[in-house]
């Protein structure tokens, strides 16, 4: 119901992302449950890889590295 709601939401608050929808260049919104620790793993991966201290890395909203989208949807415990 969680994913619905936002779905509701978006179409309901947010004219770009309903024009996006119906266009068929966006979809509904998927909520995964991941394992615990994770984020804190893909910053320290993300810090090594880039010699940049782990304060100074975020966790995106949108990930464009297919490597890491692969290594976040293995660490997937639950869809909602």
């Amino acid at each position: 119901m969680v994913a619905q709601q936002a779905f509701e939401d978006l179409m309901s608050a947010n004219h770009e992302y309903r024009l996006a929808f119906w266009q068929g260049r966006s979809r509904k919104p998927t909520i995964r449950l991941v394992e615990k620790g994770t984020f804190s793993e893909y910053r320290r991966q993300r810090s090594d890889k880039t010699n940049v201290s782990i304060s100074q890395v975020k966790v995106p909203v949108v990930l464009s590295d297919p490597t890491y989208t692969e290594w976040l949807l293995k660490r997937v415990v639950m869809e909602l």
